[in-house]
């Protein structure tokens, strides 16, 4: 225990793995730590505790949720989106309330809307009062994931009508989303051939540069539908023509 402890002050990252050692007899040492007046102390307290979980750690990743720093808060939107259960809906929901960060309340959103039981008339009201955009669009995200009818028809129609970074941004949605209602709306993006997400090297040839929309939307489908294709899916691949035409052939027969 001393080591971490050693680490943690001297904000030695490598603590993080020290963690996985110590497991849950370090949360009460790094629970002090997590209320240090250094914020980089904080920031990787909450790390550490990523690493382990529980109810204590919740407590704590909610607690910085609304932290002065811009890094510890960002430290228990991960450590928050990792482990909180339905244990912390109200510690979440006092979070969302306090924070001005458009951020935070949209990551308290997405957490909400991925626990188990939750349901989409609980944050309907909340999503439909807020004003900020991006708080505004997680919300979306989670009540499209939750089966709200219009939540769903307002995602895919901003899907469909994106292009660039904005189309990437929400591919990241889709991917929480994961519900079956985006399997038609992948459909026209099979024709979309622009880059999307780069992912390799100039003069590396082991991986493409770049993932185009048509190959996300392929990874997407497989991921949503279960569905078994002739070709095997990978992250990490251009797909062919006629790969492509056979996932399209496919969500083209759906209902």
């Amino acid at each position: 225990m001393s080591t971490l402890v050693e680490l943690v002050r001297a904000k030695d990252y490598t603590a993080c793995l020290a963690v996985r050692e110590e497991g849950a007899a370090a949360v009460p040492a790094l629970l002090g730590f997590a209320n240090d007046r250094d914020p980089e102390v904080r920031e990787l307290a909450l790390h550490c505790l990523d690493e382990i979980g529980g109810p204590e750690a919740e407590r704590a990743f909610c607690v910085g949720l609304l932290d002065r720093d811009a890094q510890v808060r960002s430290a228990a939107m991960k450590g928050a989106g990792h482990h909180c259960t339905t244990a912390s809906v109200e510690a979440l929901n006092h979070a969302y309330e306090q924070s001005p960060e458009p951020v935070v309340r949209e990551n308290v959103m997405l957490i909400l809307g991925a626990l188990p039981g939750m349901e989409a008339a609980k944050l309907r009201g909340r999503w439909e009062r807020e004003k900020l955009p991006l708080a505004h669009d997680g919300g979306r995200a989670a009540m499209a994931r939750l089966g709200d009818p219009k939540a769903q028809e307002e995602f895919s129609a901003r899907l469909l009508a994106s292009a660039g970074t904005e189309r990437v941004r929400l591919f990241e949605y889709a991917g929480f989303i994961r519900q079956p209602f985006l399997l038609k709306t992948l459909l026209p993006i099979l024709d979309d051939g622009s880059d999307g997400i780069r992912i390799g090297a100039d003069g590396v040839t082991e991986c493409p540069y770049a993932l185009k929309f048509r190959d996300m939307a392929v990874n997407l489908a497989a991921a949503i539908s279960g569905q078994r294709f002739s070709f095997e899916i990978r992250p990490n691949i251009n797909y062919t023509d006629s790969q492509v035409s056979e996932v399209r052939q496919y969500l083209a027969g759906l209902r």
